[in-house]
């Protein structure tokens, strides 16, 4: 998905629609990057209590976080990687007021027209093994790069192999394997996959 951050509005602001669902990991990359960008520092308690700390996509559309979620987001952006590192950017005060630093503009929905074609084709070039498994297996894994961190469902996966090309429309991007793993065991044989969901209708070979 082409999702990049387009401004920054209030938690609770009603004039800027909020995004509904689970907050996927392309979203997350998007404000993620505008974060190390711009270098933005602020708290959970920020985000949802201060103006201008909820940023909003280029669909339009706000992401509004738990404090402990935006947390997350803020210490993956500055390569904090424990399970708990999420908690040194989440409550109030959590960070040296003079190391702060927000947004400053609000976003204005009245002068942006949202983005809708946001899907994106993604390219893989594939062993004979690897494209006729996938051909045969849905869902599949592939390796978790940066070259796909913002594939998304409705995205369009092509494989390569030699002469051949398989297009596949995307459903579902799982990168917590919790539709596979049964046991731990099952889920550490696939870490660093993307697990890749597919509509069997939707297939284009050439």
């Amino acid at each position: 998905m082409k999702y990049r951050v387009v401004g920054w509005t209030d938690y609770d602001s009603d004039i800027v629609p909020e995004a509904r669902g689970r907050i996927g990991y392309a979203e997350c990359c998007a404000v993620i990057d505008e974060i190390k960008k711009h270098g933005y520092l602020f708290s959970g308690w920020d985000h949802q209590e201060c103006l201008y700390c909820v940023p909003v996509l280029n669909d339009g559309k706000k992401r509004c976080f738990s404090q402990r979620g935006w947390g997350g987001i803020m210490a993956e952006a500055y390569g904090y990687t424990d399970p708990y590192d999420y908690s040194l950017f989440t409550f109030y005060e959590s960070i040296d007021p003079e190391k702060v630093k927000k947004p400053s503009a609000s976003f204005n929905p009245g002068t942006f027209t949202p983005e809708t074609d946001l899907n994106e084709r993604f390219l893989l070039t594939a062993n004979e093994f690897f494209f006729r498994h996938a051909d045969a297996n849905n869902p599949f894994c592939i390796d978790d790069t940066e070259a796909f961190r913002f594939i998304d469902a409705g995205d369009t996966l092509t494989l390569c192999y030699a002469n051949e090309e398989i297009d596949f429309f995307v459903t579902e991007i799982d990168r917590t394997h919790r539709t596979i793993g049964r046991t731990d065991a099952a889920r550490a044989d696939i870490k660093g996959k993307i697990l890749v969901s597919f509509d069997p209708t939707k297939i284009t070979k050439r």
